[in-house]
């Protein structure tokens, strides 16, 4: 799986593993997924971005703020927090 999100206004592109990016990828709805070697999902990506300024401006102005949810350290603390309370239901 692919993602195509916008980074200083253009469209970039991660390779992501299945599982909680695609899940984050869904929660966010910031971005577009695109299978891997697909050539013609990404330009299909790309072009709808273009051809829709509404969604491009969403993804512009919500994409940051969606991003900062999901740093290393806050994915930390939480699995950290999960991990406490699996600990303190198990005593």
């Amino acid at each position: 799986m692919h993602i195509l999100f916008l980074t200083d206004n253009f469209p970039s592109q991660v390779n992501a593993p299945p599982g909680e990016s695609a899940e984050i990828t869904r929660r966010t709805n910031v971005d577009e997924v695109f299978e891997s070697g697909n050539a013609q999902q990404l330009v299909d990506r790309v072009i709808r971005l273009k051809s829709d300024p509404d969604l491009y401006m969403r993804y512009r102005t919500q994409g940051p703020i969606a991003g900062q949810q999901y740093t290393r350290t806050d994915l930390a603390k939480r699995m950290v927090a999960i991990l406490n309370k699996v600990q303190r239901r198990n005593r």
